[in-house]
């Protein structure tokens, strides 16, 4: 009846038992695509013995893991984010197809990168509202929850405060409010943390290019992302990627 992702797992055997002019986009793949140290022994240990960079990107496939009572893998979708996660699967099939310049295998896997954080980002979402509901907890963010979806999907894109105040005809000081109230920060500082998170896990799990990487996350400006970037994170993109990358660390 509506938009959905399925985080099926190795163990899982999901079955069809009707459908109707139902549409399924599907991606096989393994999580150590994602990252070498991801195992699938290793992401169900209770201890995985990863490092912290390791544990990001293992937390990254936690909708894919976690399975508990109400949750079997199904993630419902707000049409915004289906269309966003349809769009960054036909950029998949068109690097992995098109094989285009020597970049393809990395262009690819970030685009399932992007992938894995809008699952992570309804995964959190869809248990937030399960945890709200444990808790009877009172008050009403459907309006937050929207704009942040709003910057979840359009974090490649120029945002601005106006504009927000235009596409959810509110005011620049209801809008602060509910979203500290909700997030405990501003909104542009969350856009930033936002694409600045992205970033860094296309940095260590990718060797797409960093002027790129600053495109894709909705920095148009390299000087702004590099400053930004190491307000965040405490270095340079550069740095960063020479510390964390598994690739470059791994070549003799």
């Amino acid at each position: 009846m509506a938009p959905a992702l399925f985080c099926l797992n190795e163990l899982d055997e999901p079955s069809v038992e009707s459908s109707s002019a139902v549409t399924i986009r599907s991606v096989l793949f393994h999580p150590e695509v994602i990252n070498e140290a991801l195992s699938f022994e290793r992401l169900r240990a209770t201890d995985g013995g990863f490092t912290p960079t390791q544990m990001q990107d293992a937390d990254l496939l936690s909708s894919f893991f976690e399975r508990r009572p109400g949750y079997c893998g199904q993630l419902p979708l707000v049409p915004a984010t289906s269309r966003r996660i349809a769009t960054l699967l036909r950029a998949m099939e068109d690097e992995l197809v098109g094989q285009g310049n020597a970049f393809w295998p990395c262009r690819a896997r970030s685009y399932l990168i992007e992938t894995m954080f809008m699952a992570h980002r309804a995964h959190s979402a869809l248990r937030g509202r399960d945890e709200a509901a444990e808790c009877a907890l009172v008050g009403d963010r459907d309006d937050v929850d929207n704009v942040i979806t709003y910057l979840h999907t359009h974090y490649h894109e120029k945002i601005t405060i106006d504009g927000l105040v235009r596409t959810f005809h509110t005011n620049r000081t209801t809008l602060a409010e509910q979203m500290r109230a909700v997030t405990g920060t501003s909104i542009m500082t969350y856009v930033t943390s936002l694409r600045i998170g992205l970033a860094a896990t296309m940095l260590r799990d990718t060797t797409v290019p960093i002027g790129e990487v600053a495109e894709r996350v909705g920095f148009h400006d390299l000087t702004h992302f590099g400053r930004a970037f190491r307000k965040v994170i405490g270095c340079s993109a550069t740095e960063y990627r020479e510390r964390f990358n598994w690739m470059v660390a791994s070549r003799p």
